[in-house]
């Protein structure tokens, strides 16, 4: 047999999952003569194992043979099948002993193979060209250098057309530090206001008309973009609104409203807004409603009374967990009830506290009834003497229980929520 051709590797085959049968083009004696090769995704290269990662068939045959892999790879993995004949010589051929051609041809074979075997990984390295005078340990030196620092390399990469940029005007920089300093300051001006366009087209970006349609949401989705206030400076000159200048001995700052921390509002919203809770009495971790906490926190000395923005550790058992120090702060519950403005000193509901729940009531009321009786006379005869009895007729009068559950009048329900 000879080796009529010089094929030493074949792929790299592309995984997808579900192949696990690749051939080679290239004659094996044995089969550990083939080397495999798994390269991922990242590009690194893994030699697989005969028996635990793949099978030979093939062995002998001219045209070549395959390997089946013991899994199938997944897309991105390929598979690289090339020679991997040993470097030995293990034919002993005895003085004036018999001649037998198959031997000695399949050494040959061998050591053509090796030879391919070599050639195949020489075409993978780095060859100096035939007049360089370079030696080979500086060489190499130079390319471990270069490898030292390869992750600055790839840092550098993406800047160097700005480094060949710079590199131009570096004399002029030098020769000119006065426009030196005018760029330096131009640069930290532009990089500042590269800084707030970035942020104003991040929150463009999230804009949705359908979603914030409230002046909270807006003023919640832009805090950071757009300014909440803003500041006279003293002097003169200063006009507001068209009207006639004027002088400030001081700086005046103007400060625009919004919803404060703790208002109730009832929304016909199957979900709170953005910046509001549903007030179902639940506890809520006071660290991310530190504002709410802030606010509406009942104090210390209420604390294991209230009924509602008292402090608990555990939010599953608010009321028996109570303290001052707790993690948790317990919401009130606005479900299924009504909100009366707090009296004041009016009288029309005395006695009331803010924040106190008050139990319903029905008045003191009457009921009007009439009805007409009827009798017709009867005369009877006593024995002694004759007697009118009346004889009484009339209609019964009964009064209906009520069947509702409670007194209330004609409301919408909407959802009760809490600005945090």
């Amino acid at each position: 047999m000879t080796i009529a051709s010089e094929a030493n590797r074949s792929g790299p085959y592309v995984c997808n999952g579900a192949t696990t049968h690749f051939p080679f083009s290239f004659r094996i004696y044995d089969e550990t003569h083939i080397r495999v090769v798994l390269t991922d995704p990242q590009g690194i290269e893994t030699t697989l194992s005969l028996g635990a990662d793949y099978a030979v068939s093939g062995i002998g045959q001219s045209g070549g043979g395959a390997i089946d892999m013991a899994i199938a790879y997944a897309s991105g993995y390929r598979v690289t099948l090339t020679l991997n004949v040993p470097f030995t010589q293990n034919i002993d051929l005895e003085n004036q002993g018999a001649y037998f051609a198959e031997t000695i041809e399949r050494a040959l074979d061998l050591q053509t193979q090796q030879s391919l075997q070599i050639k195949e990984q020489v075409a993978r390295a780095v060859v100096l060209p035939v007049t360089s005078t370079a030696e080979i340990e500086k060489l190499t030196s130079a390319v471990l250098s270069l490898s030292e620092i390869q992750p600055q390399m790839q840092t550098l990469a993406p800047i160097a057309g700005d480094i060949t940029t710079v590199a131009g005007i570096a004399g002029a920089i030098v020769a000119a530090e006065g426009n030196a300093n005018t760029a330096t300051a131009a640069a930290a001006l532009a990089t500042g206001k590269a800084a707030e366009a970035a942020a104003s087209a991040a929150a463009a970006q999230t804009w949705n008309p359908a979603i914030y349609s409230t002046t909270a949401q807006i003023t919640t989705t832009l805090a950071g973009y757009v300014p909440i206030a803003r500041k006279l400076i003293a002097g003169t000159g200063v006009k507001l609104n068209g009207g006639t200048e004027a002088s400030l001995a001081g700086d005046v700052t103007i400060a625009v409203a919004g919803v404060p921390t703790g208002a109730v509002m009832g929304f016909d919203l199957a979900a709170p807004p953005i910046g509001w809770i549903v007030g179902d009495g639940s506890a809520i971790n006071r660290a991310a409603y530190s504002d709410l906490d802030a606010v509406k926190y009942c104090g210390d000395a209420l604390n294991a009374t209230a009924t509602a923005w008292y402090r608990c550790t555990d939010p599953a058992n608010p009321s028996t967990t109570r303290s001052v120090t707790g993690g948790y702060l317990v919401t009130r519950d606005l479900r299924g009830v009504f909100l009366r403005f707090l009296d004041g000193g009016r009288g029309l509901d005395s006695g009331r506290v803010l924040g106190s729940q008050q139990a319903d009531m029905v008045g003191p009321h009457t009921h009007a009834m009439s009805t007409q009786l009827t009798y017709a006379k009867r005369i009877s005869d006593g024995g002694t003497s004759n007697r009118v009895e009346p004889d009484y007729g009339g209609t019964k009068i009964d009064v209906l229980s009520n069947t509702g559950t409670e007194t209330r009048p004609v409301n919408i329900s909407l959802l009760g929520c809490i600005k945090y």
